[in-house]
């Protein structure tokens, strides 16, 4: 089971959507 943590960077951007998103987007 993955544990995905949903966090924000310095910026303010969420590196883990982006991720998500490049890794299967038509999915989500």
């Amino acid at each position: 089971m993955r544990e995905i943590i949903f966090y924000r960077t310095e910026t303010g951007s969420t590196p883990v959507v982006d991720f998500l998103d490049s890794l299967s987007g038509k999915q989500a």
